[in-house]
């Protein structure tokens, strides 16, 4: 069994955490299928682990035992890397449950633009759902936003494709 594949085994395991991943960072192992296709341009394979509130999907790519990078794909055709490995893109949707947000609003990739949205949402976050606090334990949004920004940069690598033609 892969690192990996003990993660997701882990998760389906404890109902609470589950539960607790769904419900306040969008992140459902039930829901692994995109509903189209979706393919890297560089031709690794996409396995669906779990999907969101709004029909994206978080996919594990490429195959092996090593830590496999993440790409979430939006049900509107966007796709991009959000982690090196499960780990690190489970760490950043625990420290930064608002990660799609900061990255839509990170002044075309400006790392100080990111960290100053990524602190801002938390503080909304924070304030507007205060049980995010207990969820995100050592993760920390400065953490976080500054590995969601190294996997961003990352992203030439593992352009995807949707059937639709969307990269």
């Amino acid at each position: 069994m892969t690192r990996d594949e003990e993660i997701l085994d882990s998760i389906r395991r404890d109902s609470g955490l589950a539960e607790l991943l769904w419900h306040v960072c969008e992140f459902d192992l039930s829901r692994d299928d995109h509903g189209e296709s979706v393919r890297l341009s560089s031709g690794l394979a996409l396995q669906g682990v779990a999907g969101d509130f709004t029909g994206g999907t978080f996919f594990l790519c490429g195959e092996g035992s090593k830590g496999r990078p993440v790409l979430y794909a939006s049900s509107e055709g966007q796709a991009g890397l959000i982690g090196q490995s499960l780990t690190e893109a489970l760490e950043i949707i625990v420290g930064l449950p608002s990660w799609w947000d900061c990255l839509k609003f990170s002044g075309s990739g400006d790392l100080t633009t990111m960290q100053t949205t990524a602190d801002h949402l938390c503080h909304d976050e924070l304030r507007d759902q205060p049980e995010f606090g207990a969820v995100r334990g050592l993760a920390v949004s400065g953490q976080a936003s500054d590995r969601l920004f190294h996997a961003a940069i990352r992203n030439f690598s593992y352009s995807a494709w949707t059937s639709r033609g969307g990269r």
